[in-house]
């Protein structure tokens, strides 16, 4: 009876989250900051349950999970939030008008801001204050979804691009599922991956290509725990082009073997420097006077620029460097994260042998101590990679508390 209530309250949830975003005047201009404050605060409530829900999901141990109606379940919601338009975000849409440009004109789309686009009839539809800033993702990212800019509707194309993110959403179940014998874990794990409601509304409702990432990096984790640490980087590669600070990850495969560090950095950044070469040579066929530090002109504006604020909403470490430091904070933040993240590479790498904390660890240091670009979205790497961890109990912990604050974070929280 207990769990036919809980299953209810999860597609009951997620059902008022779909009739809240179609009942909008405009899917394109609208987001969370600027909703009726009647339906920010229905949001939250519901945003509260599902946190409460998985809470007592994660840890009441008398939960089956093997019923055939709970992979039912799950599928309905993630139809659901597929064919709901993005409530919460609009980045999406700009990942079309990226891909509309691309497919259509020869514009660089890295040496130009979105309202330059003046061409691209879909950039009309969006209101967004990163207009006046360009692409934000790497190459790789672009030349996937470029065929969806030949699409003549702009919410068509979203639709396509959810179908996308459904694809290695299923790549991600598939990779936990092997890792999840692999490394002797509870099966129990693949499940609270399917309900994890931070997941479920990032991926199919609002469609961020974190689970893109989140895919390669289940990949890329399965091969390195099988000695096979070619595929591994190769993989990780990958998802850098696709979004470019999983790069701190790139140590794991220096220390594989510590007797081998000289010649595992060296295959290591021959590797991914040949990865990202090839990622760029489609875009810039078509680029119109490409420039080759293109590609990382978004990580320059967003992470190196030493007057460089709360861009969105950050961590409180954030937020008081701002406040002492002016414009020298995100050189004390970048100190602070280089000694933070040495030190992690010496004590999970080099001492302890455990990658996937590193991982875990470096990529929430990133985050909190020195990006001032925090969305809620960027927690789904640390979440997702902490179901690997779950034979410790503080991780079961650390994954419910970063699903809370992925959630929460739209409520300046």
């Amino acid at each position: 009876m207990l769990s036919v209530f809980i299953k209810s309250l999860y597609l009951l949830s997620f059902l008022i989250i779909s009739i809240i975003s179609f009942s909008r005047g405009s899917f394109t201009q609208l987001s969370i900051e600027n909703m009726p404050l009647k339906n920010v605060l229905v949001v939250e409530a519901v945003f509260t349950l599902l946190i409460g829900l998985y809470l007592f999901l994660t840890l009441w141990n008398k939960v089956n999970f093997t019923q055939k109606s709970i992979k039912v379940l799950a599928v309905a919601i993630i139809f659901l939030l597929v064919i709901t338009p993005p409530l919460l975000s609009v980045d999406i849409y700009a990942y079309m008008v990226s891909a509309k440009s691309l497919a259509t004109t020869n514009i660089n789309i890295y040496a130009n801001s979105l309202l330059a686009l003046t061409s691209n009839p879909w950039m009309k539809e969006i209101n967004a204050w990163w207009n006046t800033l360009p692409a934000a993702y790497g190459p790789l990212f672009y030349f996937m979804i470029t065929p969806l800019g030949l699409v003549s509707n702009l919410l068509t194309a979203v639709y396509l691009y959810k179908i996308i993110n459904v694809i290695f959403y299923i790549f991600a179940i598939f990779s936990l599922r092997k890792l999840i014998d692999l490394l002797s874990l509870d099966s129990k794990i693949l499940y609270l991956f399917l309900f994890n409601p931070s997941l479920l509304i990032h991926v199919f409702l609002d469609g961020h290509n974190d689970i893109i990432i989140v895919s390669l990096l289940f990949f890329s984790i399965y091969y390195l725990t099988k000695k096979k640490s070619e595929y591994a980087i190769i993989l990780t590669s990958l998802s850098i082009v696709i979004k470019y600070m999983t790069i701190i990850f790139l140590p794991v495969f220096v220390f594989t073997n510590s007797k081998r560090v000289v010649s595992n950095g060296i295959k290591t950044i021959i590797i991914t420097a040949v990865v990202i070469i090839i990622s760029l040579i489609p875009l810039f066929m078509r680029w119109e006077n490409p420039k080759i530090t293109d590609p990382i002109n978004s990580l320059l504006i967003f992470y190196i620029n030493p007057q460089a604020g709360c861009l969105y909403r950050c961590s409180p470490f954030i937020a008081l460097t701002n406040g002492l430091f002016l414009n020298s904070a995100s050189f004390v933040r970048l100190i602070i994260f280089t000694a933070a993240y040495l030190y992690l590479i010496y004590f999970f790498l080099y001492k302890e042998k455990e990658p996937i904390k590193f991982m875990f660890w470096s990529f929430v240091g990133f985050l909190f101590l020195y990006t001032p670009w925090i969305t809620p979205w960027y927690a789904l790497v640390p979440t997702t990679l902490s179901f690997l961890l779950f034979k410790e109990e503080k991780y079961i912990y650390l994954n419910i508390l970063l699903t809370s604050y992925s959630l929460w974070h739209y409520f300046f929280i």
